[in-house]
């Protein structure tokens, strides 16, 4: 990706991320599906969230325990 001005472009993109990967780590918390594995996959940073949603999916896709 080309840029005239990379600071510029660094200095809007960086908080929305911040903002993004803080948003993902609450959302995770407050899921009463949580479990710690996926508590702690949310917290790694970059790709945390998507690892943290798969594993939420596939609890989703479990059988309910009676």
């Amino acid at each position: 990706m080309a840029t005239l001005n990379a600071r510029q472009i660094a200095a809007l993109i960086g908080p929305v991320h911040g903002v993004a990967w803080l948003f993902g780590v609450i959302a995770t918390w407050r899921t009463p599906r949580r479990t710690t594995g996926t508590a702690v996959r949310a917290v790694i940073p970059g790709i945390g969230g998507m690892l943290a949603l798969r594993a939420l999916d596939r609890a989703d896709a479990r059988p309910a325990e009676d």
